[in-house]
Parts: structure tokens; C-alpha cells; sequence
């Protein structure tokens, strides 16, 4: 058995379509933890775009004063530092995972990509163009009720992934290569290409 072999290096990936971030945040942690306790419901608070909007951001660790920033929403550019907010790293190493389904016959499987290189990090920070705020109708898949949700859209995006590998296993070209599919057949946030949408797709601008 040969010995282990790790390697570093970072991929740029830059979007070519917008990312939408969604996070699955702390108010809905606190109303399923208050169904899963029987605690009485006090019923659904009236909707605040703003609050909700302002929800859906990844604050990148050691950012914090990025919470203070979207206070002020609608963010100024001035505000919105680059850097200050991101994207999970597990959102794209899922994505690398996901990409094994389109490449028949590459030999990379899901369970072997798993183990053979890693996205270093937390939430990693983004650099963007521009951010807008969308409100899109929806339908709630339990109820079939329609509702309108407020989430940011970055334009114009770029992040770096931070990766470790075992050279003795995968090539640094073959992890560039396996996110470009990912770019393109899986994505990362809301209504990417592997939940029937179009955004959240990339390029690999450099690896």
C-alpha cells in the first residue's frame, strides 16, 4: 500500500449565472425544535421582507461586523465589503459529489470523491458584482399553499476553494475537470440545475 500523499491547491470558480443563498437559519431550527418539544404554536408572525432577506445571507466567520451591515438594508456597495459574506464550503464539495452521476465511465464514483479530496473551511467568502433582493412566488411542497419568499441574488460572482487532496488517489486535474461538470449539471443555493433551475452554475476560471 502506498503511502499517503496530501496535496493543497485552490480552484477559482467564477458564476455564470446568479447564485440565490437560502440558509436554513436559526428561526426555522427554533420552530421545529418548538413542534418537535409540543411548546404552543403563537402562530405565524407577519412577513418582514427586509428581516427576511436580511436571514438569508452567510456571514463569513471572523465577519461579524457583517451583521451590523445588514441592518441597514438595502445594502450600499460601500457597506457590502467583498469578503463579508459567503457560501458553505460543504455546499461545494456536495456538488463535486453529486457531479459523479453525469460522468459515466470517468471511474470517479460518489463514494470514492467523498474521501479523496476535501473543501477546506466554513463558510467561504464570496466576491460579487452586485447583490439584488428577490421576492418569488412559491408553493410549499407540505401544504401546496402559495407564499412569496425574499432571498439574496449575487450577479457577477467569483469564490476560491481551498482543497486538500490524496495525490496517491485523485489529480488536481481531475478535481478542475469534475467541477466543471459540477458548474454546469449540479450548482450550488436556490434553483440550481440539480433542482430543476438555472442558477448557482460556474466555471472554472482557474486551478
Amino acid at each position: 500500500m502506498p503511502p499517503i500523499d496530501i496535496k493543497e491547491a485552490k480552484i477559482t470558480l467564477t458564476g455564470t449565472s446568479p447564485l440565490i443563498t437560502h440558509p436554513f437559519g436559526e428561526k426555522v431550527r427554533a420552530q421545529i425544535l418548538a413542534k418537535q418539544s409540543q411548546q404552543p404554536s403563537e402562530g405565524r408572525a407577519p412577513k418582514d421582507p427586509d428581516e427576511e432577506i436580511r436571514l438569508n445571507f452567510y456571514v463569513v466567520p471572523g465577519r461579524e461586523s457583517g451583521r451590523l451591515v445588514l441592518s441597514k438594508w438595502p445594502l450600499r456597495e460601500v457597506e457590502a465589503e467583498q469578503g463579508m459574506f459567503g457560501f458553505p464550503a460543504s455546499g461545494f464539495k456536495g456538488a463535486a459529489v453529486s457531479a459523479c452521476r453525469y460522468l459515466k465511465g470517468s471511474g470517479l464514483t460518489m463514494n470514492f470523491v467523498r474521501g479523496a479530496f476535501h473543501v477546506l473551511g466554513d463558510i467561504l467568502p464570496l466576491r460579487w458584482e452586485k447583490i439584488r433582493k428577490r421576492d418569488d412566488a412559491v408553493r410549499l411542497q407540505r401544504t401546496g399553499s402559495a407564499d412569496v419568499r425574499y432571498r439574496p441574488e449575487f450577479v457577477g460572482w467569483e469564490i476560491d476553494l481551498p482543497i486538500a487532496f490524496n495525490s496517491r488517489g485523485i489529480g488536481l486535474a481531475q478535481i478542475v475537470n469534475l467541477y466543471q461538470h459540477a458548474g454546469f449539471s449540479v450548482g450550488v443555493g436556490d434553483w440550481r440545475p440539480e433542482k430543476d433551475g438555472q442558477f448557482g452554475m460556474w466555471r472554472v476560471k482557474r486551478g
